[in-house]
């Protein structure tokens, strides 16, 4: 597999026509991710460097997650027993690119809050992707604990419910590194008039 806009790399072994590895230099291999099925279809072309002694480092960056077929070849044969090889990009969800949503809210007390934090992996560029470690702490007038829920689609709730009147800070950390757009802003107003609950 490999990450969207982050260069992947993988080794060429050089051999002979007799099956025997070279120890020399020279050859130029092509390197190619295309829509599988459809060699036309190129989504990006990789480089591959020489080390002189028939080993070679290839490389490639794909902009977009998705599954692609790579081809490798040699003066347009191709390299290896299989035509392409699957592999799948994935994108990297970025704290410094990531949102929360809403920024501001108001509630009742009692009730509960719940904020998405949507990721991406640059900006414009959204994850659609599950897996990151998501953590929220909560400041205000009472310390409710949050709870992050991993919607496997790049999206995380949080949610809590505060009891306490007032202004809290939703803070949301991906990996360890807050999300620049924090904190969430969550008014708490007092709930609905409650005869059970009252004092005379």
């Amino acid at each position: 597999g490999a990450t969207c806009d982050a260069p992947a790399e993988f080794s060429i072994r050089a051999f002979d026509v007799h099956g025997n590895a070279r120890v020399t230099g020279g050859d130029r291999f092509t390197v190619v991710v295309h829509a599988p099925g459809d060699k036309r279809d190129i989504v990006a072309r990789g480089m591959s460097i020489d080390h002189g002694d028939g080993s070679f480092t290839a490389s490639y960056v794909v902009p977009r997650p998705g599954v692609y077929a790579l081809s490798v070849a040699l003066y347009g044969d191709v390299v290896g027993p299989r035509e392409s090889y699957e592999i799948e990009v994935t994108a990297l969800a970025s704290a410094a690119h990531s949102t929360i949503e809403p920024a501001e809210v108001t509630s009742e007390a009692g009730e509960t809050v719940t904020l998405i934090v949507s990721s991406h992996s640059a900006p414009g560029k959204r994850v659609d992707v599950g897996g990151v470690k998501v953590t929220s702490t909560i400041v205000g007038p009472a310390m409710p604990r949050a709870r992050v829920e991993d919607r496997d689609d790049g999206t995380y709730a949080v949610s809590f419910s505060p009891v306490a009147v007032g202004l809290y800070d939703v803070y949301v950390k991906m990996e360890g590194e807050r999300l620049p757009c924090c904190p969430a802003k969550v008014k708490v107003t007092p709930s609905a008039f409650s005869a059970a609950a009252s004092r005379s």
